[in-house]
């Protein structure tokens, strides 16, 4: 549980940024991010010029209520807390040209638009990845901590995260011809947990991350379910049908960035894991993420928005640059707002 004053009280999404802004350039660069499926658009953006975050948690149980009789003096009382800090990173790159591209009259498009763009999805992408998978043992020092170890046994003592917000899924078989009403019956019981685990039991505040696999044999759980299952469809704000638990938002987390060659065949939150949560590449389980997201509870912080710097001519050249620089964190005061399920068997 979280005990913290946060900057910015209007924290917007990326998405609510996107509807509010008036900057042109905001605009486009967050649209091109949001297009390009990154998974961070429904969180709470808190604006500030800090580098580092410092809040406290509360880490034991809440004070007990003091029953007095009348005119008895009050007991005082005190709530556990410890006191943490969470780093922002720097996202740092650019892309140039010369001013005889820029101005040729048969260039198809803007040449430093076209790289711009290829920027922001290859941002979104990696950025994709490194919020789910990224730890700074044999992950990027340079990025923030993403939610698998946050909330693994090993993260839980470092971030505060509670235990019973990992869950086994025990195998759960939701494979083509494994699946069962028994079966389907047993995951939205443990969406439930999941749900109650971070103490937003109807859904409201969360987003669930599931990669596409898991995403199309929920649908085809649900379709054993019937539509009393707590299972609904809705619209985004750029009309996009989005499905959800109760109130719970389910977000396919994507692929990683393709390769040199194109080939983009790798999930996010990968297909391939063992029974136990573990991944050496070879086996038919997966898992699935759920977030409760506001200021209190689990958001993203940045710096500034992220808007190009640009295009400036390097002096002394007749070469052009726009850089894109943003630096952004994860805000993660509340000690349940963040579950893992794994054990989902996909095949």
């Amino acid at each position: 549980m979280p005990s913290v004053s946060v900057p910015d009280p209007n924290a917007l999404s990326l998405v609510e940024y996107f509807q509010y802004s008036n900057a042109p350039l905001v605009k486009e660069v967050t649209y091109s991010m949001i297009m390009a499926g990154i998974v961070v658009q429904d969180l709470p953006m808190i604006t500030s010029n800090q580098l580092v975050f410092p809040g406290s948690r509360i880490i034991g149980g809440l004070p007990a209520a003091q029953w007095k009789s009348a005119n008895s003096l009050p007991t005082i009382v005190k709530t556990n807390t410890k006191a943490f800090s969470e780093q922002t990173y720097q996202i740092l790159e650019g892309a140039q040209s010369d001013r005889i591209y820029m101005k040729a009259a048969n260039t198809i498009e803007p040449v430093l638009d076209t790289q711009v763009e290829s920027m922001n999805k290859g941002i979104a992408f990696d950025l994709n990845d490194k919020f789910i998978n990224n730890d700074h043992i044999t992950g990027d020092k340079n990025c923030f901590v993403g939610l698998k170890y946050r909330v693994s046994t090993a993260g839980q003592a470092e971030f505060g995260n509670n235990a019973e917000c990992l869950i086994d899924g025990g195998g759960l078989n939701l494979a083509v011809g494994g699946v069962s009403s028994t079966n389907a019956n047993t995951l939205m019981t443990l969406l439930q947990r999941g749900l109650n685990a971070l103490d937003d039991k109807t859904g409201g505040d969360t987003v669930i991350y599931c990669n596409e696999v898991f995403m199309y044999l929920l649908e085809q759980a649900v379709r054993y379910m019937g539509p009393a299952a707590g299972f609904s469809q809705t619209e985004d704000a750029f009309d996009r049908p989005v499905l959800k638990y109760k109130g719970a938002m389910i977000r396919d987390a994507g692929r990683k960035a393709p390769s040199a060659d194109g080939t983009q065949n790798t999930y996010v939150i990968s297909n391939v894991e063992n029974a136990n949560g573990t991944d050496t590449g070879n086996g038919n389980y997966t898992s699935i993420y759920m977030v409760k997201k506001g200021k209190k509870s689990f958001a993203m912080t940045q710096f500034e928005p992220l808007v190009p710097i640009g295009p400036e001519r390097i002096p002394g050249t007749t070469i052009y640059q726009v850089t894109l620089q943003w630096v952004l964190g994860i805000w993660n005061p509340d000690t349940r707002a963040i579950v893992r399920i794994f054990g989902l068997k996909t095949s």
